[in-house]
């Protein structure tokens, strides 16, 4: 066999090599894409855990909407389980939560401000408002506001207090920022902030009340101090037949911060 005729084969194997893996890892990922609909969690965290660890998956259009469509479903599951009284790691443990993180990540990484659809997923989500995911979400700004607006008027109390705590956090970070926030919007800001204070739940008026004081609205110095006098909600105190009010503390450390411009944006 002549030289020609070895170059000829060598390059008509990789070529057919190549058309043989690219078939096969298209036929791997449409199974894994087709595990991400079982009923079984766990064959959904398989799919998942196997698509993420594949970059080149990461950059398809079909994978990233699969994503983002799972994780939709599983935030229905989780406010399913909460709302039913059995929280999502007592009711799979605490190996779906891993999972569910590990899906939270995976949106976060393909989402960006012009995908409103992965954005609205993400704040559905199930997570810590004051954790590093939601400042995430907060980083995006303007783009999300309607979002939480939304989200903020939830008959789902943790998605209303973590609405209010990214409210809080857009506001506080638009201070400093070039790129502002219509006043329109900033007003609706405002008005859901205002409102959250008279929610029916202590916790969500709690982060009411922390994001006006991280927003810096010397307006509402006035509803803080009423708040500071009267706000119903207390649990017991360390002491026996003691109580606190948990949400006047906050209105008296957010009357504080407000007035404190230097604790509030540290340079």
């Amino acid at each position: 066999m002549n030289s020609k005729r070895v170059i000829w084969f060598s390059v008509t194997v990789m070529i057919l090599t190549g058309i043989a893996l690219a078939i096969s890892q298209n036929g791997d990922q449409s199974e894994l894409m087709a595990r991400m609909h079982s009923d079984d969690w766990k064959q959904r965290a398989v799919a998942v855990e196997r698509l993420i660890a594949d970059r080149k998956a990461l950059r398809s259009d079909d994978v990233r909407d699969s994503l983002i469509n799972l994780l939709d479903r599983e935030n229905q599951e989780i406010v399913s389980a909460y709302r039913e009284g059995r929280p999502v790691s007592e009711k799979y443990g605490e190996a779906y939560s891993a999972y569910y993180a590990k899906l939270l990540g995976a949106v976060t990484e393909v989402a960006n401000v012009n995908n409103k659809r992965a954005l609205d997923v993400l704040a559905r989500g199930s997570y810590n408002p004051d954790s590093p995911f939601a400042m995430k979400l907060a980083s995006y700004g303007e783009a999300v506001v309607p979002i939480f607006l939304q989200l903020a008027q939830s008959d789902f109390a943790p998605h209303r207090e973590c609405a209010l705590a990214i409210l809080g956090e857009i506001m506080k970070r638009d201070e400093n920022s070039t790129n502002r926030i219509p006043k329109d919007l900033k007003d609706e800001i405002r008005q859901a902030l205002v409102q959250g204070t008279s929610d029916e739940e202590f916790w969500v008026r709690s982060q009411a009340v922390r994001s006006i004081g991280r927003s810096g609205d010397k307006e509402a110095i006035p509803l803080l101090e009423r708040i500071m006098k009267s706000d119903p909600g207390a649990i017991p105190a360390a002491e026996p037949g003691e109580k606190r009010f948990p949400v006047r503390e906050e209105a008296l450390k957010a009357i504080s911060l407000i007035k404190n411009e230097a604790r509030r944006n540290p340079m």
